[in-house]
């Protein structure tokens, strides 16, 4: 199982201070869509990290359990900031 693909979503981010970062848990309803859209697969254990950075080039790792009970991950990486929208290019693949 492999996908990879720009994906946008709307108001991922909440400017804490002056750094704006991107919320996990939208992070983590993004790359689930993302999934169930290529695939079909209902993803319940998708994990993404906190503190992410709202900056072109920022990556970073989701992990979750495919469909085949193998872990996989789903690399990450802010492609376009603009206003309160982030695009994401994203990758997945089994660990």
């Amino acid at each position: 199982m492999r996908w990879s693909a720009l994906a946008l979503t709307a108001s991922a981010m909440l400017v804490v201070g002056c750094q704006a970062t991107i919320e996990p848990d939208r992070a983590a309803a993004l790359v689930a869509d993302f999934i169930r859209s290529r695939s079909g697969y209902e993803v319940t254990d998708l994990t993404c990290p906190d503190n992410i950075e709202a900056s072109v080039g920022t990556t970073f790792e989701c992990r979750f359990t495919g469909p085949d009970g193998a872990p996989h991950v789903a690399r990450v990486r802010v492609a376009e900031v603009s206003g309160g929208d982030v695009n994401f290019y994203i990758e997945t693949h089994p660990t």
